[in-house]
């Protein structure tokens, strides 16, 4: 299922399970209900009505199907007879994840048509002048550059795996580069603190919780860092200690760490520091929107000027031979 798919779904369930419907009766109408994920919902829907917990029937599925995320959060909510308000959150985690990502594949269209047509448009008097032959050849090169260095990025942003070294080396170089750097890193606490409030109010022990969440940022030397706090919090100490020297906190998400944990409103005090981390989130990606057009204009820009130089040249050339 899509990430759009997964927050509906788990917000019809927890809705209907909230309403006071029987989650066989909830996951039957939901099975009977078109839509991405019918043969999932007919799996757990077959799982429960057999008599096995919806927890334990996500976890036997395939793991694409449901994460460790995903599972932990549902076996704490059956647990816990809290599994609605569960179901709510996890729903509100993957909307949030779809609407970042929908954000800047949006914003990346425009930019991305303006560099085709920078390479295409110059090009087209070669179809009527030259032929099919030669409008390929001076287009060709410049596309395969363009296909091939994005080819290379998201090859070089999932080879081995997102826990490998590799990974983690590739990933602290994009937290290097400005405003896309600040984006990735405030995308990746976000999807911690989401997951992290998740498995907390669930009823998950915070050791757990975090490691847990660590696991979903998808940077992997921002979780690297995080599992180093793991390791804190198994040798006794607490968790504002564990975070106390992760350089890819903020010093204020640090310090309301701390308070929730001496207040014990850790959920209420994170939520508050989630909305305004999706407000800057939003901001951040607005800037990225608008910078990236002006990069492209600017490439667009000296691309043409080659393309101007270039014929004057060649025919400049051909002049001086004729003379």
């Amino acid at each position: 299922m899509t990430y759009q798919a997964r927050a509906v779904f788990y917000r019809q369930l927890g809705s209907m399970l909230k309403a006071g419907l029987p989650l066989v009766n909830a996951l039957e109408h939901l099975k009977g209900s078109a839509g991405p994920g019918g043969r999932l919902f007919e799996a757990l829907y077959g799982g429960v009505v057999s008599g096995v917990s919806l927890s334990e029937t996500a976890a036997s599925l395939a793991s694409p199907s449901f994460s460790l995320f995903e599972t932990a959060s549902l076996r704490a909510g059956d647990a816990s007879g809290n599994l609605p308000e569960v179901l709510n959150r996890l729903g509100d985690y993957f909307d949030f994840i779809h609407r970042a990502r929908s954000r800047i594949i949006n914003g990346l269209v425009y930019p991305a048509f303006l560099l085709h047509a920078a390479i295409i448009i110059p090009a087209v008097p070669l179809l009527f002048t030259k032929g099919f032959g030669a409008f390929l050849a001076a287009t060709l090169p410049a596309l395969a550059i363009l296909y091939g260095l994005a080819a290379a990025v998201v090859f070089l942003a999932r080879k081995s795996g997102p826990a490998s070294a590799f990974s983690a080396r590739f990933n602290r170089v994009v937290l290097a580069i400005p405003v896309v750097g600040s984006l990735a890193r405030k995308l990746a606490l976000l999807r911690f603190l989401q997951a992290f409030v998740c498995l907390y109010t669930a009823g998950i022990e915070v050791r757990e919780a975090v490691e847990l969440a660590a696991r979903t940022m998808g940077n992997a030397a921002m979780e690297e860092e995080m599992l180093h706090s793991v390791v804190l919090l198994r040798n006794s100490a607490t968790i504002s200690e564990a975070f106390a020297e992760n350089p890819f906190l903020p010093p204020v998400l640090r310090d309301m760490i701390r308070v929730g944990a001496v207040s014990g409103k850790m959920d209420e005090t994170l939520t508050s520091v989630i909305g305004y981390l999706q407000e800057d989130v939003d901001n951040t990606t607005a800037k990225l929107v608008s910078l990236l057009p002006v990069i492209v204009y600017l490439l667009v820009a000296v691309y043409i000027g080659y393309v101007i130089i270039s014929f004057y040249l060649g025919y400049l050339n051909q002049v001086m031979t004729e003379l």
